[in-house]
């Protein structure tokens, strides 16, 4: 994105919105500074985590368009939280290319890292991408 910043491609805005809710000192220029950037961007994906009720999806499509775009996108195509919600027809539908690109590459990935260190994984294998999804309860 144009103007987005450091590792964790922060835009200036979000990253000074979220240093204040951290008490910190915001500083554009230790944007580039990966420690700064990335408490600021991990800490901003917990907040939108939490602010979507824990559903991956609409976190990480805020992390790359903004929580007001989402909760348009919301009104727009339904809540994908909601029962009769195709949460994979409402990533398609998101209006935006690069965020609906985003959403996708970011759960890719996601169930990659997850195969590589399964200690580690959310869900066994083959709830893998339903648990990101908001499908499955793991296990």
């Amino acid at each position: 994105r144009t103007g987005a910043r450091g590792l964790m491609q922060l835009m200036p805005g979000t990253a000074k919105e979220q240093a204040g809710k951290l008490g910190l000192p915001y500083d554009p220029v230790r944007l580039g500074e990966i420690g700064y950037n990335v408490r600021l961007g991990s800490s901003f994906f917990d907040r939108m985590l939490t602010y979507y009720g824990g559903n991956y999806v609409l976190a990480i499509a805020s992390y790359n368009a903004g929580p007001g775009n989402v909760n348009k996108f919301i009104r727009a195509n339904g809540d994908p939280r909601l029962p009769g919600t195709d949460i994979v027809k409402w990533i398609e539908d998101i209006p935006f290319a690069e965020t609906r690109g985003y959403v996708q590459k970011v759960l890719e990935n996601a169930v990659v890292y997850d195969l590589l260190n399964p200690a580690r994984a959310r869900a066994s294998s083959r709830n893998r991408l339903s648990s990101y999804l908001g499908k499955a309860k793991g296990g």
